[in-house]
């Protein structure tokens, strides 16, 4: 059990401001589909995109804020969206 804190710590530490910045840029882009939102028109193709955009947004907040912390931590953004699928199914 101390080697899982010992390892947990490490990579908390490690990993700490990619999380720290990748959460805020996650962060202003929320903000600003939220606003580009409710300037967009109801019913429209945009406002469906985004929706869609807002909804990905929040999984990858969600992604950063609760990733296991004794993994070694994968960026993002910085990664393309397929790579991080790929790598979420590995055990």
């Amino acid at each position: 059990e101390s080697l899982l804190v010992e390892k947990e710590k490490l990579m908390a530490t490690r990993y700490r401001r990619v999380k720290f910045f990748e959460r805020k840029k996650l962060q202003r882009s929320l903000i600003q589909s939220t606003r580009d939102l409710e300037k967009a028109a109801e019913e429209s193709e945009e406002r469906d995109q985004l929706l869609n955009t807002r909804r990905q947004l929040l999984e990858d907040i969600q992604y950063v804020l609760y990733y296991p912390r004794d993994m070694k931590y994968v960026s993002i953004l910085k990664n393309s969206r397929q790579d991080i699928n790929d790598l979420k199914a590995t055990p």
